[in-house]
């Protein structure tokens, strides 16, 4: 069975509730630069391996938005931003990532209990079941009165080039410069 079943619907700003319309300004997604230049070649963002997580803004996405503040939960951290501006919420999840997190931080403890020290594919596909199962379609998450205390964005489609807005490159990660894997030194032939 398959948990995140597909709504159909679209945003229309006449008949869709204020909040909902809200939630979709603040949608974005960050991507590297193969994916960025995939966009700029006219294709969308697709739903890796079946979904793709998405953050939600606390603020309404503008020019003068911190990209650097901007994560997704659970997620790796890529450099281009681009605000997500959906046609039709047929697709778009809301979900928890506390949900993931509570279930990892437990399987984690008896993992180390037992010894163990990097965590299973079995236990990462239990994490990204409590995540599901806590998904709501985009359009029903506000309607409910549903408030996650770690909303994430999951997409289930493609998302078309027309619905994207870069916003932005944010700075690369500094990492600590270390001796490994750095070119030796060379002596000169006399």
């Amino acid at each position: 069975m398959d948990v995140l079943t597909e709504p159909t619907g679209s945003i229309d700003a006449s008949s869709t509730p204020q909040s909902v319309t809200a939630l979709r300004d603040r949608i974005f997604c960050i991507v590297d630069g193969v994916t960025k230049t995939k966009i700029e070649q006219g294709a969308g963002v697709c739903a890796l391996e079946g979904m793709r997580r998405c953050g939600i803004s606390p603020t309404a996405l503008t020019d003068q938005v911190d990209l650097e503040t901007l994560c997704v939960p659970g997620a790796s951290r890529e450099r281009f931003v681009y605000q997500i501006n959906p046609e039709n919420t047929d697709g778009i999840y809301v979900a928890d990532h506390r949900a993931y997190l509570l279930r990892y931080y437990a399987l984690d403890a008896a993992r180390r209990a037992a010894g163990a020290s990097a965590p299973t594919d079995t236990e990462l596909d239990e994490c990204a079941r409590a995540l599901a199962l806590t998904a709501v379609p985009l359009a029903e998450y506000e309607e409910c009165g549903l408030v996650y205390d770690i909303p994430v964005i999951l997409l289930k489609r493609e998302v078309q080039n027309s619905e994207l807005s870069f916003l932005g490159k944010r700075k690369p990660e500094k990492t600590p410069k270390s001796p490994v894997g750095q070119k030796p030194h060379r002596r000169r032939a006399w």
